[in-house]
């Protein structure tokens, strides 16, 4: 027989890794997905089912972001805790502790029905801080049931985090259909706040909806939406370095300088290596195009020292030293920028991940998907009359277009 010491040490270890669990889990998204019988019959089973929407919601969530992404986890995965703290008998008090220190996870329930006429999904989500909410989704006739679960997830995701979401379609859907879709939840997401002076969720959405501009090639509606997101709260560092960006793309140098000067003096928010050397290079770029080379290497330089893995500055610092005829010190630059071009942080709410700066007045708006336009090369003109002539060959210290990163970025954390 256990002595009443041994018992209350049991007990506080117990309650030791209950709390554990619970604090480990705070702030997450738990899902857990029911099936009708005739789904079991056919071999889905709700293990599998809630495997597959839980792998949905991942594949959402796993932006890099300057926002902290949610944490997603299905019901049958546990923590080693969990699994302890259950063969103790103690995992209902899980959520008890969770509740009591306001950790509350969301718990996202999901039931697959199909009656032999219709088949539908059914999902409903409570939590201490999110109002509750059922989405009913029907199964079109010809939609596979991966394909079926991935909508419902996003539709899921879009009540659950809108935010979060509209990165996830910005990401991978920037030029197709679903744009509309993103411009509807971020319309959506703005309407349904207060609308308090100081705002900082608003000012995500806002500066997420100048990235949509910039995508529609809308330069002026995208200075005028960063713009208003600088305001909706005090020194947001992604729409002051868009704007930044705007600027520069305005021809509005000096403009574009004062917009990213909080972000250099550490005034900004989120404060970030990432971001705060893209505005040295942002600001290194400005110069660069009002021809104050000392300057702009001092900037280039500046952001290589904050955040020697980045990628853009010693591209820009490249195409300058070009342009001065220091052809050596440029391919050593280049060299190192797409060395990093694989590994570097870049996050979707920067302008910087899907567009050039470019340093020349009068030039249109160029996704970086193509060369920087400093290296493109005008075609000679003939006569129709006459055969084309072959293209002048580059001069020897021409430098190769740099390569274009494709890679999807996130945000920029503290």
């Amino acid at each position: 027989m256990l002595d009443i010491a041994t018992l209350l040490y049991y007990a506080a270890m117990g309650l030791a890794l209950v709390g554990a669990d619970a604090y480990w889990y705070a702030d997450s998204i738990i899902s857990k997905v029911e099936v009708s019988k005739k789904y079991s019959d056919d071999g889905l089973s709700a293990d599998f089912a809630t495997t597959l929407f839980s792998h949905e919601l991942q594949t959402i969530f796993s932006n890099e972001s300057i926002i902290r992404t949610p944490d997603i986890r299905a019901a049958n995965d546990q923590s080693v805790i969990s699994v302890i703290a259950s063969s103790l008998k103690l995992d209902d008090l899980t959520y008890a502790f969770q509740h009591m220190f306001g950790l509350d996870p969301v718990q996202v329930k999901v039931a697959l029905m199909d009656n032999g006429t219709k088949q539908a999904v059914l999902v409903t989500s409570t939590s201490r801080t999110r109002a509750p909410f059922t989405i009913l989704l029907e199964r079109n006739a010809d939609e596979e049931m991966p394909r079926f679960v991935r909508r419902a997830a996003v539709e899921t995701s879009s009540r659950l985090d809108p935010y979060h979401t509209s990165l996830y379609l910005l990401e991978r859907n920037d030029v197709d259909k679903n744009m509309a879709n993103l411009k509807t939840l971020l319309q959506t997401s703005i309407d349904r706040l207060a609308a308090t002076p100081d705002n900082p969720e608003r000012a995500l959405f806002r500066n997420l909806q100048g990235i949509a501009a910039l995508l529609d090639h809308d330069l002026a509606k995208a200075g005028e939406l960063f713009e208003q997101a600088t305001k909706d709260t005090y020194n947001y560092s992604a729409a002051l370095l868009n704007l930044g960006f705007v600027r520069v793309e305005q021809d509005r140098y000096e403009d574009a300088i004062q917009a990213v000067q909080p972000i250099i003096e550490r005034r900004a928010r989120p404060r970030n290596p990432a971001i705060h050397a893209a505005a040295f290079t942002t600001r290194g770029v400005a110069n660069w195009a009002m021809k104050r080379h000392a300057d702009a290497q001092r900037d280039f330089a500046e952001a290589v020292r904050l955040y020697p893995q980045g990628s853009d500055m010693y591209l820009y610092w490249a195409l300058m030293l070009d342009q001065l005829g220091r052809t050596a010190e440029a391919q050593q630059k280049r060299l190192i920028g797409e060395q990093n071009l694989d590994t570097f942080e870049q996050y979707p709410e920067v302008a910087l991940l899907y567009f050039w700066l470019d340093e020349e007045d009068g030039r249109p708006l160029t996704r970086r998907t193509k060369p920087h336009p400093s290296l493109r090369t005008a075609k000679i003109p003939v006569q129709s009359s006459a055969p084309a002539a072959a293209p002048a060959p580059a001069p020897a210290s021409a430098p190769a277009p740099a390569p274009v990163s494709q890679r999807s970025g996130g945000l920029l954390k503290d």
